[in-house]
């Protein structure tokens, strides 16, 4: 039988919420991880997609967002895609985490 691996969760250091860190594409092309929320948002504007990969010789799966145009957002909702949102636009305590404020 195959081992199901699911992606870490890992607890928000401020508000304690569960979260995922993500691979993401930043604005100007360089890659980033940025923490999403766990549970999926009627309001969602990123979708998460699952890669799987090795760490020390075990399985692991990391997850990748890709940001959903709004048009798009509404198809993938009827389609059953979940959509997140991430942790900066739901945690009480986001602006303590931005940088350069």
């Amino acid at each position: 039988m195959t081992e199901k691996v699911m992606p870490e969760k890992k607890a928000c250091r401020s508000c304690d919420a569960p979260i995922y860190w993500v691979h993401i594409v930043k604005k100007d092309g360089k890659p980033g991880r940025m923490p999403f929320d766990v549970e999926p948002a009627p309001n969602g504007t990123h979708r998460l997609v699952g890669r799987m990969g090795t760490f020390n010789n075990k399985p692991v799966m990391d997850l990748h967002a890709t940001f959903v145009p709004f048009p798009e957002r509404e198809e993938m909702i009827k389609a059953g895609v979940r959509l997140r949102l991430s942790h900066f636009a739901t945690c009480p305590d986001a602006e303590q985490h931005r940088r350069g404020s």
